[in-house]
């Protein structure tokens, strides 16, 4: 795999070249890159504060990223974590990451994370080192207004806010996890989600550990 980063016509561009394994040209396709003549792109209209570092980031970074698919999420989200407590940063845990941290048997191949809609530029420049794509402001035209992506610990972290999604008008759970209190997505609106998608794996998980909770079998 070959990863680059340059501005074409005045557009940040992302490539990935030389991808040999299936498996993992779908991982890439996953991350909204569109394959062209053999190599996957993405493109950014626009100015980003944060450019001229995702120019050197994103051909460091991008292997592992698209490669780790879960192997140190633990430690991506313990750095996550102290860096945001150590600087004030309100943030919560949506997607499989939050069954990963219930301890539930998965690898949540990346994570998704909401943080604080008037937070989001300030935690653009907490991990400047780990942007690879640009905090965008995406207005009316997708299910939430921010959007970036970090590699952090060689794990991809989709980084989202919008004010539908922080703490007091979006329902999230406290979970105590290595020595952090997070919050997270209620575990029966995870099973929703799951339902919605019908990833009957997901579902038969989740409700297992739902009936462990209740001490018996779901109703």
């Amino acid at each position: 795999m070959v990863a680059k980063a340059f501005l074409e016509d005045d557009r940040l561009t992302l490539c990935v070249e030389a991808v040999e394994d299936e498996g993992l040209q779908n991982t890439i396709r996953e991350a909204c890159f569109q394959e062209e003549d053999g190599r996957f792109v993405k493109r950014f209209a626009g100015q980003y504060p944060e450019c001229g570092r995702i120019l050197r980031n994103f051909p460091r970074l991008a292997e592992d990223m698209f490669t780790n698919q879960g192997e140190s999420w633990a430690l991506a989200l313990t750095h996550f974590a102290r860096v945001c407590q150590s600087h004030g940063v309100e943030w919560y845990l949506t997607g499989s990451g939050c069954e990963a941290v219930r301890g539930m048997p998965l690898l949540p191949h990346d994570l998704d994370i909401f943080v604080r809609s008037d937070q989001f530029y300030q935690t653009r420049d907490l991990f400047m080192d780990e942007v690879v794509e640009p905090f965008q402001d995406l207005g009316d035209s997708w299910a939430t207004r921010y959007f970036s992506r970090l590699c952090l610990d060689g794990e991809q972290i989709d980084l989202v806010a919008d004010e539908r999604n922080d703490k007091d008008r979006h329902p999230y759970v406290k979970e105590s996890w290595n020595g952090y209190e997070l919050f997270c997505e209620p575990v029966k609106l995870r099973l929703e989600v799951e339902k919605r998608r019908n990833r009957q794996d997901r579902i038969a998980m989740i409700e297992a550990y739902l009936s462990r909770q209740s001490g018996g079998p779901l109703r």
